[in-house]
């Protein structure tokens, strides 16, 4: 029996840690994304997952006084370039643990997995930096944040707002004082199988290991989209993953129902890439990397004056347009032929969709 319907199931979890009988297991679906189910013969009928299930609750904190848009480019000119925008999150995270706190951001293991996980340091902490554009197993992270905020730390816990509400509901009863939350402008989130079946994909065409995705490589400059993809013996450049993601096929289903994807946000600080500050302010754009920063709450404001040293921006006058990106006002929209395009991956492989759903065979051509 399913906790919520499959299709506005966000995947973040929490259920299955707060109940109280352990009667939720995790089950994986046939496109590789997971989901809480209940074990009727342990369950006490409480109903304290569907109570406390995120699709049911938003924590609505900023309001028109409280919200404010930044154009936010960090001083430290090679901790912007090694991000993907401006270098914000890596000041805010900076600050955080120079105040003995802790972080936790989602990282690209050297197994390739993309996972979330805690860093007590500013060199764990770089792990953080950059776009992986895979769902994130969140594994128990939300229990340990738990345990830091109890034990007095400040915590700053990044992700995407899904994620954040995750917490939130993990968090229930818990002083969240030290709390401190940021959110990224999400897009929505792929499955890990069609990732893993890339990995092998490449593999194979290159007849060697992969062991490192840079997914945006901004060596190609801030604007430009190319993953990058080191090898044991050599690195290519290619757009093959860039093209699946934007298909939307990949997305989770509660992706194209997703009720964060407006300006009222769920985070203290919400950062993304500022796509438009060229019309807003040309001589802030270097090509280099600007944020995109919305501060929701006080807390948020706080902070973000702790910082304030450390980083040039801009104020943004909320009635521009040249900030709202698609999904700062709408869900990604659901992609025509998506039934076909998993009919097509199960009865005939990975290979097969990269060729008929992507830019695959042309972009090859081209390189």
């Amino acid at each position: 029996m399913d906790v919520i319907e499959k299709e506005i199931c966000t995947g973040c979890l929490a259920c299955v840690k707060l109940c109280p009988t352990n009667a939720i297991e995790i089950w994986e679906d046939e496109k590789g994304f997971k989901y809480p189910q209940i074990i009727e013969e342990k369950c006490i009928k409480c109903h304290k997952c569907r109570n406390l299930c995120i699709t049911n609750h938003r924590k609505l904190e900023n309001d028109k006084e409280t919200l404010q848009i930044l154009g936010v480019k960090s001083k430290n000119e090679r901790e912007r370039l090694t991000s993907r925008s401006g270098g914000i999150f890596s000041v805010l995270a900076n600050h955080i643990l120079s105040q003995k706190g802790i972080v936790y951001g989602c990282q690209l293991g050297r197994n390739l997995k993309v996972y979330h996980s805690r860093a007590t340091t500013k060199a764990k902490a770089k792990d953080f930096k950059g776009s992986k554009y895979v769902k994130s197993d969140l594994k128990n992270v939300y229990a340990k944040a738990k345990t830091d905020l109890e034990n007095g730390k400040k915590v700053l816990f990044s992700g995407t707002p899904c994620e954040i509400a995750g917490l939130y509901t993990f968090l229930k009863g818990t002083d969240k004082t030290n709390l401190y939350t940021c959110d990224i402008i999400c897009h929505g989130t792929p499955t890990p199988l069609l990732y893993k079946e890339f990995i092998k994909f490449m593999e194979k065409e290159e007849n060697e290991k992969l062991i490192h995705i840079d997914f945006r490589d901004k060596q190609f400059g801030w604007a430009s989209h190319k993953e990058t993809l080191t090898f044991k013996n050599k690195k290519i450049s290619t757009e093959y993953y860039k093209d699946l993601f934007y298909s939307h096929y990949p997305l989770r289903p509660s992706c194209f129902h997703c009720q964060y994807s407006n300006m009222n946000r769920i985070s203290d600080i919400t950062i993304g890439d500022f796509w438009g500050i060229d019309k807003e302010n040309k001589s802030f754009d270097d090509n280099k990397g600007v944020s995109l920063v919305l501060i929701n709450t006080k807390k948020g404001e706080r902070l973000f004056h702790r910082i304030l040293s450390q980083i040039d921006y801009i104020a943004i006058d909320m009635h521009s347009q040249n900030y709202l990106q698609p999904n700062l006002q709408k869900p990604s929209q659901v992609p025509n032929n998506l039934e076909m395009f998993w009919k097509d991956y199960q009865e005939k492989g990975f290979a097969y969709i990269m060729k008929k759903y992507t830019n695959y065979q042309k972009n090859k051509k081209q390189s």
